[in-house]
């Protein structure tokens, strides 16, 4: 499975082997979807998603479900997902380290 987010404020996942989507887009961000990532939490498996709207966001990967919000102080320009589902956000106003 590949992730991607986008201009249009969606959240999609794909099928690596054949490029199709799998399911409807995740909504909900209000502004442009600029990182993207899969992980697991719990041994299930979750979408990051980080956006222009000052969020970043915990989808469950099978229902497409939102789990959590997360409010910034600013934009999100990246994130990187560690060791132990610590989550990196790249934002103007520095680098938060989240943990789920």
């Amino acid at each position: 499975m590949v992730v991607s987010g986008g201009e249009d404020k969606t959240v999609r996942l794909w099928d690596a082997r054949t490029g199709r989507p799998r399911g409807e887009p995740l909504t909900g961000h209000t502004s442009s979807v600029n990182a993207a990532a899969l992980d697991e939490v719990k041994g299930e498996p979750v979408v990051i998603s980080g956006s222009w709207d000052n969020t970043m966001r915990l989808w469950d990967a099978r229902s497409h479900s939102l789990l959590r919000i997360v409010p910034l102080r600013s934009l999100v320009t990246d994130l990187a997902v560690g060791k132990d589902s610590e989550i990196a956000v790249s934002a103007n106003f520095g680098l938060p380290v989240l943990d789920f």
